[in-house]
């Protein structure tokens, strides 16, 4: 029992500290650094070819600026991390290659801690066909391949909270965040 309220403490520690990060009261979740404590495997419970399409769709409708983000993350694999700091000099198209060589967390770019996760990403033309969607929009903006509002490279964090679940929850697919 000790563990699990320790547990309970620390989720709404981290919820009241999230939200206090979307909401740019303060300048960074202190909480991501902490390590969770172990838990159980989850089964993987992926979305249907059916709720893709959906939520494809609805992205279109609802956030078209995050349509090209979510299409090739749900055809890469990629982290949210990766895709955050995904710089057009890393998409080769004539070799048909994404090179995964950083990450962005809590806003600072860097390498991957190992080198299992430096990689390269086939495009597949779903994944072509959105990053050339996309390249109009931020390639003379800067380096980064995916842009906020605001012309910032997306934050996984803000999105995931203000358009993400926001997203899922219009689709009534919330569950699955």
């Amino acid at each position: 029992m000790y563990l699990k309220n320790i547990s309970l403490l620390l989720q709404n520690l981290r919820m009241m500290l999230h939200q206090a990060y979307v909401d740019e009261i303060i300048p960074k979740n202190p909480t991501l650094g902490v390590k969770r404590l172990p838990q159980g495997m989850t089964d993987a419970d992926p979305f249907t070819i059916e709720e893709y399409e959906e939520i494809i769709a609805g992205c279109r409708r609802y956030f078209p600026l995050y349509v090209n983000y979510v299409i090739c993350g749900f055809w890469t694999g990629w982290r949210p991390n990766e895709a955050g700091a995904l710089k057009w000099n890393r998409v080769d198209f004539r070799q048909g290659k994404i090179l995964i060589r950083e990450g962005r967390v809590l806003r600072q770019v860097g390498t991957p801690k190992s080198s299992g996760s430096l990689r390269d990403i086939d495009i597949l033309a779903p994944v072509q066909e959105a990053l050339m969607t996309q390249k109009p929009i931020s390639y003379m903006a800067g380096n980064y391949v995916f842009l906020d509002a605001k012309q910032r490279p997306i934050d996984q964090e803000l999105f995931h909270q203000k358009i993400w679940e926001p997203l899922l929850k219009r689709l009534t697919l919330l569950e699955y965040q």
